[in-house]
């Protein structure tokens, strides 16, 4: 995991109490470039958003978040939560899949599906690759630009 925070000690602590500190590494603050080189190794990219229901946030949602565009541009299949903005990047079956908020059983069977089936993550992989090069440009986001400043 890469990145701190004030989740930080929490996930530190749900890796112990879970058995499974020893398999994941806390990276910290990772330079764009180490970012890239490690999205580039990875096979899947995983990301359970939630609706906090208590505490300072509840009720928040995120918007479409930036890591999972990253991970699509790297070519990585996306498992994902229909949370937020995830969806609008995310198309269930196209580009990756996307489970339920809190259906942890669900968010690993898709993962073992993916790790399990090289060809179709590939295949989610490169629709991931094509939709940010078809909408994610800079081309595309000026013309996004120009069009909402001409509409007001």
């Amino acid at each position: 995991m890469g990145g701190e925070g004030e989740l930080l000690e929490v996930t530190r602590n749900m890796a112990s109490a879970l058995g499974i500190r020893s398999k994941v590494e806390f990276l910290g603050v990772l330079s764009r470039s180490e970012v890239v080189r490690r999205m580039q190794q990875a096979d899947i990219f995983v990301q359970h958003s939630l609706v906090p229901k208590c505490g300072p946030y509840a009720g928040d949602s995120e918007g479409t978040p930036v890591a999972i565009l990253e991970a699509m541009a790297c070519g990585m299949p996306i498992v994902g939560t229909n949370h937020g903005g995830i969806p609008d990047a995310v198309e269930h079956e196209q580009q990756g899949l996307l489970i339920e908020e809190g259906d942890v059983p669900g968010m690993a069977n898709a993962m073992c599906r993916l790790l399990d089936n090289p060809v179709e993550s590939k295949g989610m992989g490169l629709s991931g690759r094509a939709k940010i090069e078809r909408l994610h440009t800079l081309e595309q986001y000026i013309h996004s630009l120009e069009t909402a400043l001409v509409c007001t």
